[in-house]
């Protein structure tokens, strides 16, 4: 339903950028983002889960991805620089986070100054937040609507500082 070819051209992607997503769940938008940014970009695929990290580590080692690297992080406190990183993605995870608020802040703490944030929701995501609820929260973590994709099933915020 959200193509992951699609998402990761809307992102705005180059072939030398570093990327945060954020819940990769099994990967398959992770591998189409790290697909996009060879040879010398990197995916960082980052969880609280270490279940989840594990799991998606034996599957690109399986495939022999060598761009993406799954980390355990917390993202209300991320390990990354300032302004370290030109992407961050979030597919269908937002809202499952306590505080989106807090973590969107971290975000943008970690975002270059022309990086994106890219939340994406699909409706039948039992967490769905509708579209309106994930601008609030991009706007008070002090973000900027930059790119709006899809419809009220699926949908794409690409948001900047």
């Amino acid at each position: 339903m959200q193509k992951p070819e699609v998402i990761a051209e809307r992102m705005q992607l180059a072939p030398w950028m570093v990327v945060v997503d954020i819940g990769p769940g099994k990967g398959t938008y992770t591998k189409a983002v790290a697909k996009r940014i060879l040879p010398a970009g990197k995916v960082f695929a980052v969880d609280i889960s270490e279940q989840v990290i594990n799991r998606l580590k034996r599957k690109i080692e399986k495939e022999g991805i060598t761009n993406i690297i799954p980390k355990i992080e917390n993202a209300y406190n991320f390990t990354f620089a300032d302004e370290s990183i030109d992407r961050i993605c979030m597919i269908c995870c937002l809202s499952e986070i306590p505080d989106p608020v807090e973590v969107l802040r971290e975000c943008r703490r970690i975002l270059k100054p022309d990086g994106l944030i890219s939340l994406c929701e699909l409706f039948i995501d039992p967490d769905y937040p509708r579209r309106k609820t994930e601008k609030r929260w991009a706007r008070e973590a002090g973000l900027k609507l930059k790119d709006e994709f899809g419809s009220w099933f699926a949908y794409q915020l690409n948001f900047s500082k």
